[in-house]
């Protein structure tokens, strides 16, 4: 079988295997740069299992049907399924539905989703805790502890898709997104409060929200996109968010607290907050899992 059809056959079923809430790209031209993506990590698994079925003497249809086949088209399938649910996320934190150019105007090659897909996969087998920087690794263990797990909390990618979960409001999804991290970051900070020896907690805050901040720098530099400034106005999205962590602070940072006024934040129903919290606790408990004792 030509592997440009079974690449095809791979972006259709990473696109509609299920009902996750992804889509091609509007853009034609982003569409064939995800199908060249997909069509490539398949060549090279029809490739690579090819030839461990080789090396393992398959019988020819076992060759055929298995190792050039479906493998190959269950990798493709899961490569475009995480391509597309990656630029989702983070076009939700940017507000824009091209393929995201950062710094660069190319668009982000395989390898860069590859790579994103395995800091998430490390992330999730539990591997959470270790320093993201040198100088974090200089810090005492409390204290990278503290900046790891605010940087896990305000995951752009992760709190896009736990937003997904709410009932639908007046803001646009890149809003949402960025509320979801802001109250994120304070239910990080109130992790510290609680779990952190009371000598080292202010210094643990800092470590923790120097990340928060430096989270929102590099998004700051170029002005919010217009449906975001319609609801914040012309600030720059750090500022914007310091303010918000500022206010979950008058709550000192009481997720039942903190929760009514995420659903002010966001336009929501105060109904709302009854739906929501259960999602917002069961998150925490990850979150405490992840920070240990």
């Amino acid at each position: 079988m030509q592997t440009w059809f079974l690449g095809l056959v791979a972006t259709l079923l990473g696109r509609f295997i299920d009902r996750t809430n992804v889509r091609f790209p509007e853009s034609w031209k982003a569409r064939s740069l995800i199908f060249l993506q997909v069509w490539g990590v398949t060549f090279l698994a029809v490739l690579s299992f090819g030839y461990a079925g080789y090396l393992l003497n398959f019988q020819e249809h076992t060759q055929a049907g298995i190792a050039e086949f479906f493998l190959p088209l269950c990798v493709g399938s899961y490569f475009c399924r995480q391509a597309l649910k990656n630029r989702i996320s983070v076009n939700s934190r940017f507000g824009n539905d091209q393929i995201p150019t950062f710094q660069s105007s190319r668009p982000p090659t395989a390898a860069a989703y590859l790579g994103r897909w395995a800091t998430q996969a490390i992330s999730q087998k539990g591997v959470l805790m270790w320093p993201f920087n040198r100088k974090a690794q200089e810090l005492p263990d409390v204290h990278v502890r503290s900046w790891n797990l605010m940087h896990f909390a305000t995951d752009p990618d992760r709190n896009w898709d736990f937003a997904s979960n709410f009932r639908k409001t007046a803001i646009p999804g890149s809003v949402l997104t960025c509320e979801t991290t802001f109250i994120m970051g304070s239910v990080a900070r109130g992790i510290i409060r609680e779990r952190v020896n009371p000598s080292l907690v202010e210094t643990c805050i800092a470590s923790a929200e120097k990340v928060f901040h430096q989270s929102f720098e590099e998004d700051s530099k170029a002005p919010l996109p217009d449906e975001m400034q319609e609801i914040y106005g012309p600030q720059k999205l750090n500022l914007v968010a310091s303010n918000a962590l500022e206010q979950y602070a008058e709550d000192d940072d009481q997720l039942y607290l903190t929760v009514s006024r995420f659903v002010s934040r966001i336009k929501g129903d105060p109904r709302m907050k009854h739906e929501i919290l259960p999602l917002f606790e069961e998150r925490r408990k990850v979150l405490i899992e992840a920070f240990g004792e």
